[in-house]
């Protein structure tokens, strides 16, 4: 898969094949090859009644790279053009 920054059809494809392959184990997630961000606090969607593919996928990354998790944007193959939406939260 060619990284362009666009979500396009092999995004997608990808996309599902995660869903599917979570599904298939047991997971209550959906698969309509979309990632939406979770509203408030909820970790399961009104609409499906399944988990976030969000929430998979952070819990994947830290399993696989606990020693980045708590710092994305620090990470050092992080993308420059994410390191900004991935900063942490200031609270003022």
């Amino acid at each position: 898969m060619e990284v362009d920054g666009k979500a396009g059809p092999q995004t997608f494809a990808a996309i599902q094949h995660f869903q599917r392959t979570l599904k298939k184990d047991g997971s209550t997630i959906a698969t309509d090859g979309r990632v939406d961000p979770p509203v408030g606090e909820q970790v399961v969607g009104s609409i499906s009644s399944t988990q976030y593919t969000i929430l998979f996928i952070n819990l994947g990354f830290k399993k696989a790279r606990p020693q980045d998790w708590p710092r994305v944007a620090q990470a050092a193959d992080c993308p420059a053009e994410l390191r900004q939406p991935l900063r942490e939260p200031s609270f003022v």
